[in-house]
């Protein structure tokens, strides 16, 4: 008994057409960037060629090599590359590219990752040139170059401001590694009447020199502030206050410096922040 034929449901009414990348730029270029080389591939792939051509070459990533690089690119009238957005590495080539009119790409490492086993910098460049020609994955957005230097400047303050706690806690390990118990009696160690506690006892004051020196604000504390300065730190603690005072007056200066220039650059989009502002919960602070 002869079995019946089964035929897909459907079948008979397919289609089939041509499937193939769609070319988005012509010419681009791939460049895998390190601390000090930049390998970087040319992929050119125009109407009429029978298939995609490519070169590779080596460059330094220091600022000859990216002068170099830049007019080999141009040579071979490049008109976007790609890169891969790991490190810091990338912003000096991707700020020099972008100054020379060329259309950069930046990519999340994980969306443009490689077979394991086939990455080596000429392999990476080649495929990350294919992705910038074909569009085959999203780039990363990038600011306009003042957003950037404002990104970092406020990043850089961010750190500052964590600098100046940290000093403040290490002044409060001093203190407290002596028996010297300061932060039991004032609320903050670095206001007015901290400071001159701290200042009288880095310049070799007695307690009572030191306790005169205070304001009105404290005189409810002064017999407890003299059981405190019973208890005298050693040399050593000593130069350790003086040194963590300076340090921190330095990192107050320096955070003070950061603020007025981000004042000073934030003045073209001063409509915007007070726009901002009105927003519950925003403000300069």
């Amino acid at each position: 008994m002869t079995q019946p034929s089964v035929v897909a449901r459907g079948a008979a009414t397919d289609r089939f057409d041509r499937d193939s990348l769609e070319v988005l730029r012509p010419r681009v270029a791939g460049l895998d960037v390190h601390k000090l080389q930049i390998t970087a591939t040319v992929r050119l792939c125009e109407p009429g060629m029978a298939q995609p051509l490519r070169a590779t070459r080596e460059f330094s990533a220091l600022p000859q090599g990216l002068d170099d690089l830049i007019l080999w690119l141009l040579a071979h009238k490049v008109s976007a590359a790609a890169m891969e957005g790991t490190g810091i590495f990338w912003k000096a080539p991707y700020e020099a590219l972008e100054k020379a009119g060329l259309d950069v790409e930046l990519f999340h490492a994980q969306h443009v990752k490689q077979i394991r086993g086939r990455k080596t910098d000429k392999n990476d460049s080649i495929w990350l040139a294919r992705v910038c020609q074909y569009g085959l994955a999203t780039p990363s957005y990038v600011p306009p170059r003042p957003f950037r230097d404002l990104r970092q400047t406020s990043r850089y303050r961010r750190t500052l401001v964590a600098d100046r706690s940290r000093l403040r806690n290490r002044m409060h390990k001093a203190l407290d590694h002596c028996g010297l118990r300061l932060g039991g009696a004032l609320t903050d160690i670095l206001g007015m009447n901290g400071r001159r506690i701290l200042e009288g006892l880095v310049q070799g004051r007695g307690a009572d020199e030191i306790l005169d020196s205070l304001s009105g604000h404290v005189r409810a504390k002064r017999d407890l502030l003299r059981q405190i300065l019973e208890a005298r730190p050693d040399s050593y603690t000593l130069w350790r206050l003086s040194d963590l005072l300076r340090r921190y007056d330095q990192t107050c200066r320096s955070i003070t410096e950061v603020e007025e220039l981000l004042e000073r650059s934030l003045l073209p989009w001063e409509r915007q922040l007070r726009l901002l502002e009105t927003v519950p919960g925003i403000d300069r602070g």
